[in-house]
């Protein structure tokens, strides 16, 4: 079966394999560059034996899609919905910002990268050993550069960037520790990989950290701050070199240390302090010595206690960080695999009466609309999805066993599976979806429960003796805005289509042919039965598209309002307060709003409560 990946120039920037892992990344962004007087640990080249990239390369193309691929998984890492406590809100305002931020940061700060990193990146295999050894370091006499270090036999730069001004040092620091982050993901330099013959050196990810500097202040006031550290900084220099050099002076004058300074025994004399001629005996009696080494006993205690307290506390949040970035680095690959799938159904040569216009309309012509709307609305997966989709057989019914359920503090929209069993009888599955507008995909699965508006083969199922015996989300997202409900709406329809394909949840038909190219698994490969009878392509996704936010916005606030008073209406309470009011008039407003013949009680003619011909006393 063909890979459902497609090229990374045409589809979000990925690179078609995932490198294996490397050992430690990290970015370097000083006042003077990389060549800063700070780095001792960093070792030049000798002249001859390694060169930077140039910033004019001879071949541009390589260069832009190196770019693009660095520059388009680290846009990819800011916009996944992840956990506060673990992706710092400062990439997500930046760099996850729709008003083109980030695209101004990577125009105006290109990156370059060292020799043969693109090929690293493209090629199907991990890079040999000699690929690290052969990192070029900067030279002192180089212009002044920011960029990703990488340490193994020694330190060698991945990529780098001329240094900004200081109007955009704060927002450039933003960037390149983005870009750090997702190289260290990229080349599992933060966790052990099976395939690697090296050990990891990342002990978090950089997301996690804050990155230094003040991004809301204004270039102005940046450009006053930086003038002002500088004029500070020399101020200082001065100073403490005019101050070393007055003492020196002064005390080379004095007399007694003429001698030792000629000899060059010490540089400067020892400072002499006076003598206090006090008695100590009365203060070293027996009790003041046990309380003393009491005291210290006890503070060794506190201080073994507090510190035992530390390791576990580190251990666990070492243990959360870990797992975060297992689950983190699948659910990014499980979307982009997912997308891959919708984006391969959606181009295909499909007949025009086999797909509803409207999911070709908005998201088949134009690749960057595709990618806006998802993302604006990021799906989250189930466990080990990623590695359920690369596999190469399908799961087995365990896998439908354990799907999470939905939470009802927490509505969501998303896309479920009901697996249905029978004793001696092959299982059947069912793909469907659930996006209600007040309570989410949890008003869809009450359905089951209570055996309601059940699709057709299901429906039969039940009646040949077979029982619903687990429904879960395979994807899911936060219930969106009403006024992106239609095509958020339309985008968990497309997911619902395209997994029920996945899967083989649908009977088969002649337009199957269509999508063996990009299924992972064949249909006689899979242990369980469809109960889909069309694919939800066929049909017209619910709502109006054409109408604006704010007209959706006011039409919900109507909806909600009708809704109201109607629960109003039918409440008991209002029943029995309308009845002691009038009895009349609540026999009226009853046939109104079941939408009977007039009432003739309601009138006062006669005590009757017409009902479908029936008369009711």
């Amino acid at each position: 079966m063909a890979s459902p990946l497609v090229d990374p120039s045409s589809f979000l920037f990925v690179p078609r394999y995932r490198p294996r892992c490397r050992p430690s990344c990290r970015p370097y962004h000083s006042d003077h560059g990389l060549d800063s007087p700070g780095l001792s640990r960093l070792r030049f080249l000798p002249p001859g034996s390694g060169r930077l990239a140039s910033a004019h390369p001879s071949n541009m193309e390589d260069l832009e899609e190196f770019r693009e691929i660095v520059d388009g998984l680290t846009y990819c890492a800011v916009t996944p919905h992840a956990p506060e406590w673990y992706l710092n809100p400062v990439f997500m305002t930046i760099l996850g910002a729709e008003d083109g931020v980030f695209e101004s940061l990577c125009d105006d700060h290109p990156l370059f990268f060292a020799d043969h990193f693109l090929r690293v990146l493209k090629d199907d295999e991990p890079p040999s050993l000699d690929f690290f050894r052969l990192l070029s370091s900067p030279a002192r006499g180089d212009k002044p550069i920011w960029g990703c270090l990488l340490s193994c036999f020694r330190e060698g730069l991945l990529c780098w960037h001329n240094m900004p001004s200081a109007a955009h040092v704060p927002r450039a620091r933003v960037r390149l520790v983005a870009v750090e982050a997702v190289l260290t993901f990229v080349f599992f330099a933060g966790r052990a990989c099976k395939q690697a013959t090296w050990e990891p050196l990342c002990t978090h990810t950089a997301f996690v950290e804050k990155p230094p500097g003040d991004v809301n202040m204004s270039s102005k006031q940046l450009e006053a701050y930086n003038a002002a550290r500088v004029a500070r900084a020399k101020q200082n220099i001065a100073k403490s070199s005019k101050a070393y050099e007055d003492r020196e002076k002064t005390e080379k004058k004095n007399p007694e240390n003429i001698r030792m300074y000629s000899a060059g025994t010490i540089s400067r004399r020892p400072p002499k302090f006076p003598r206090l001629g006090l008695d100590w005996s009365p203060f070293l009696s027996l009790p003041l010595l046990l309380s003393i080494v009491v005291s210290v006993v006890v503070s060794v205690v506190v201080s073994a206690i507090s510190l035992v307290k530390a390791v576990i506390a580190f251990d666990s949040f070492a243990e959360r960080i870990c797992q975060t970035e297992v689950l983190w680095d699948n659910m990014f690959a499980a979307a982009h695999i997912q997308l891959s799938y919708i984006w391969c159904a959606l181009s295909a040569s499909t007949l025009a009466w086999n797909i509803n216009h409207i999911f070709k309309s908005y998201f088949a012509p134009n690749i960057k609309t595709f990618e806006a709307i998802c993302g604006q609305h990021p799906l989250k997966f189930a466990d080990n999805m990623y590695e359920v989709l690369m596999a190469k057989r399908p799961p087995t019914l365990d896998f439908f066993r354990t799907l999470p359920k939905p939470n009802k503090s927490n509505p969501v929209w998303g896309v479920y599976t009901i697996l249905m069993e029978k004793a001696n009888h092959p299982a059947k599955l069912y793909v469907g979806s659930g996006t209600n507008a007040d309570h989410g995909v949890v008003t869809r699965l009450r359905d089951y429960k209570r055996e309601t508006l059940l699709p057709q083969l299901v429906l039969k199922a039940l009646q040949e003796g077979y029982s619903i015996s687990h429904a879960g989300l395979l994807c899911w997202y936060a219930m969106p805005k009403p006024g992106q409900a239609p095509i958020a709406r339309l985008r968990v329809i497309t997911v619902k289509a395209t997994m029920a394909f996945v899967f083989f949840a649908g009977r088969p038909c002649k337009m199957d042919v269509l999508w063996d190219d990009m299924l992972p698994w064949t249909r006689d490969g899979v242990s369980w039965q469809p109960l889909c009878t069309h694919t939800a392509f066929l049909e017209k996704p619910p709502g109006d598209l054409d109408m604006s936010e704010e007209e959706l916005e006011s039409y919900n606030t109507q909806r909600r309002e009708r809704a109201l008073v109607q629960m109003k209406i039918n409440s008991r309470e209002y029943e029995d307060r309308e009845k002691a009011v009038s009895l009349g008039a609540y026999r009226g407003l009853r046939c109104s709003s079941l939408e009977h013949v007039p009432c003739p009680g309601a009138s006062g003619e006669e005590n009757l409560l017409r009902c479908d011909g029936n008369d009711v006393k």
